[in-house]
């Protein structure tokens, strides 16, 4: 089953549903994330690092985390695994 991208993180944005991402950093590595969007308890009012990028909270880290879209390899919701391709999540089986 095939879902878009943006309209997968659009609906986790709205629903603050915590969900799991594996992303690819910029030293090549691959580290998981535990996340949710919407957490708003530590916000020092700073802004946005930038608008091409997503900002969760990280709930491993205890802080927020700025993801590149183009990095997210996976994401994990709902009991339910989409592998990132392009623009769009294919449900894994």
């Amino acid at each position: 089953m095939k879902q878009r991208f943006n309209d997968v993180v659009d609906k986790l944005q709205r629903s603050g549903t915590i969900f799991g991402a594996e992303y690819l950093k910029k030293n090549g590595e691959v580290t998981k994330i535990n996340g949710r969007f919407g957490v708003f308890k530590f916000v020092k009012g700073t802004g946005v690092s930038s608008p091409s990028v997503i900002t969760v909270w990280d709930n491993n880290r205890k802080r927020y985390t700025s993801l590149i879209p183009s990095n997210i390899l996976t994401i994990n919701t709902n009991r339910k695994k989409y592998i990132k391709t392009n623009e769009f999540l294919i449900e894994q089986l």
